[in-house]
């Protein structure tokens, strides 16, 4: 896959660092979809993404109509399956419990096109398929 194949991207966590993975994503020109499991957390991630590109634009880093084609990049679902059905790339961003990605990874990755490239934001937890990690069938199938 060639990065100009890259036309729409997932970003499972709505939190601190999907809120931001989503927003560079959308300023990079990519359609992103943003997904969690409460709409209350979704709408705080907006209000975060809304925030930082209002100041970029405060500062004269962007254009006030860069920012809406920003936002136009930019979606957001409460139902992993079928916000990943037509994307090239998933990254997972939700919280550090080991269940919760076990169970997150094997719901995307039963739904994502066979072809999905597959990223997960984690800083502690081994993703390797060897050894103790998140050992989800179908991820880096």
């Amino acid at each position: 896959m060639k990065l100009e194949d890259v036309k729409k991207i997932a970003v499972i966590g709505s939190g601190a660092m999907g809120n931001g993975i989503a927003q560079v994503c959308a300023q990079a020109g990519i359609k992103a979809v943003m997904v969690d499991i409460k709409q209350e957390f979704i709408d705080k991630g907006m209000a975060t993404i809304n925030k930082s590109l209002d100041t970029l634009v405060s500062k004269g880093k962007m254009t006030a109509e860069k920012k809406a084609e920003v936002i136009g990049n930019l979606s957001t679902s409460l139902n992993n399956a079928e916000a990943v059905k037509d994307v090239q790339v998933i990254i997972e961003a939700v919280p550090e419990i080991m269940s919760l990605k076990k169970t997150v990874c094997a719901e995307i990755c039963a739904a994502a096109p066979a072809d999905a490239l597959f990223a997960s934001n984690t800083s502690t937890m081994s993703i390797s398929p060897r050894g103790p990690s998140m050992g989800v069938p179908g991820l880096g199938r």
